[in-house]
Formats: C-alpha cells, structure tokens, sequence
C-alpha cells in the first residue's frame, strides 16, 4: 500500500497571505501511517499546483503499488476537490485500482 496525502490549507485563493498553515491533521495522518510502516506522501497546497504536474506527480508516486490510495485532506471546505476533479478522473483512468478519500472537513 502506498498512500499520497493531498492537503489544502489555504483559507481564500491567495497563498501568500497571512492565511495559509500546514494542516495539523493530514500530518497526523501521514505520522500514523509512518508508526505502521505504510509508505506515504504529503503534498500540501494541492489546488495550486499545475494540474498536469500534480496528475503526472501522483500517477508516478502510485504507479507502483498494488493497493495505491490517494487521501485528500480540505480542513475548511471540500470546494477546493472539485478543482482537482479532471486531475482525479484521470488519474483513475491510468490507476483504476486507486482507492480515493476525501476527509478532513470540519462543518
């Protein structure tokens, strides 16, 4: 199992405003994978990635593995997904195994 961890801080569309922070609770996640030895990966700020990067960045970290899941963490809203969606679509046509998690809302 291979797990990449998206991860959405940003309160608003501006990065580099005084509202962005590293989300405590995808970091816990990728902490409790780590203490069971389940290979992971966090990137944070995912909505501001070119989308063929951040497509070509997952398919080459999941490619490998036989149970690869991609878990997405929106602490403040999960509008932010719907960004990535034709990114995810994707992904799933070249990973059809790939099991995808949404969680971290907090309303």
């Amino acid at each position: 199992m291979k797990v990449l961890i998206l991860s959405e801080n940003t309160v608003g569309t501006d990065l580099y405003s005084g509202n962005t922070y590293r989300n405590i609770g995808a970091t816990d996640v990728a902490r409790r994978l780590d203490s069971r030895g389940i290979e992971n990966t966090l990137i944070d700020w995912f909505s501001h990635w070119p989308k063929d990067l951040l497509q070509d960045s997952i398919i080459t970290y999941l490619k490998d593995s036989n149970e690869p899941v991609i878990a997405i963490s929106t602490p403040f809203s999960n509008h932010v997904t719907y960004s990535i969606e034709n990114v995810l679509l994707q992904v799933k046509q070249e990973l059809p195994h790939v099991k995808i998690l949404l969680g971290g809302n907090r309303y």
